[in-house]
């Protein structure tokens, strides 16, 4: 009996030595992968946390701010319904009399159209053939 005993003590002890070699050999293998991280965050503790009504306090000012926001976009909204607002933005002068000085006769495709058939007079009267080659073939 006391022979069983002491084989169960020896065989239990075997299998804590075991476990225990497991746990030693997964630590040292953990270290080893932390060596090559060089990666050291330094953590600045010495902040101290917000209490409750701190907290709360901060969440009321927020909250608050976002309705007089949404007031003020509501407002914003009923006044251009009303058209009291008018567009936000501004012609510069110098952009102003440019645009004054050039009175065009003719609305933009007219003048589009008639460039691009005078480009291609100049271009069928020219010495110099102008040909268009698809990029996409020289590429391939």
């Amino acid at each position: 009996i006391e022979n069983a005993k002491n084989f169960r003590e020896r065989v239990y002890q075997y299998a804590d030595d075991i476990k225990k070699k497991k746990e030693t050999a997964k630590v040292e293998k953990e270290t080893e992968k932390m060596k090559e991280c060089t990666f050291a965050p330094q953590i600045d503790r010495t902040d101290n946390p917000r209490t409750m009504n701190e907290f709360l306090e901060e969440q009321n000012k927020f909250l608050q701010k976002k309705k007089d926001d949404i007031a003020k976009i509501a407002e914003q909204n009923i006044l251009r319904e009303h058209g009291s607002i008018g567009p936000s933005h501004h012609i510069n002068e110098n952009s102003r009399s440019l645009n004054q000085q050039k009175k065009w006769d003719r609305p933009f495709y007219e003048r589009l159209y008639a460039s691009n058939k005078l480009k291609n007079r100049l271009q069928a009267s020219s010495p110099v053939k102008f040909c268009s080659i698809n990029i996409r073939l020289l590429l391939e």
